[in-house]
């Protein structure tokens, strides 16, 4: 059994710990968020202990898998922070899209990744919307005339908060070659 924890309990973050919560091999031990009312009220949906400090739910809990899934930059939030903290604590991490709105921020969480030997994975849950399809017919449109350059592979685990089984493998969307 995984020992799971949510940083960041709006919206998005309560369908990850519902997700947690509905699968076997899954246990949900804690949820954390900067804010004291809303990690109360989470607290007390999900039946496990809240806090407001990721650093102090990491070393009490000691989970193997967090969910990141605090506001971005534009909700004058972060990943970087709550995601460098979980890989130093040992955790295999699942952020929220997007990685970070600054690249040297992004390189970094995916090199620390790396040197810890841990996963890393983001959450890109808009790809099955009309405009990512679109985007992807454009795209193959585009590599035939040879107009996309450095596209080279998206792969996707699929998870609804609804389904008792999580999270379910899917193929690769696409796979375009580097030009």
């Amino acid at each position: 059994m995984l020992r799971t924890c949510v940083i960041g309990m709006g919206h998005i973050g309560h369908n990850h710990a519902r997700s947690y919560q509905h699968n076997p091999d899954a246990e949900l031990v804690a949820v954390c968020d900067r804010n004291p009312e809303r990690a109360a009220a989470a607290s007390k949906v999900f039946g496990v202990p809240a806090y407001t400090d990721a650093e102090t739910m990491l070393r009490e809990q000691k989970p193997d898998i967090v969910s990141v899934a605090t506001g971005g930059f534009e909700y004058s939030s972060d990943h970087y922070e709550p995601t460098m903290q979980a890989l130093r604590a040992g955790c295999h991490v699942l952020t929220e899209k997007p990685i970070s709105n600054d690249l040297r921020l992004a390189e970094e969480m995916v090199a620390e990744a790396k040197r810890l030997g841990r996963c890393f994975g983001i959450d890109l849950n808009h790809r099955f919307t009309p405009a990512a399809r679109q985007a992807l017919y454009t795209a193959a449109d585009s590599m035939s005339s040879h107009r996309l350059p450095n596209v080279a592979c998206s792969q996707s685990m699929r998870s609804h908060s609804r389904e008792k089984r999580s999270p379910v493998p899917r193929q690769p969307m696409w796979m375009f070659p580097p030009v």
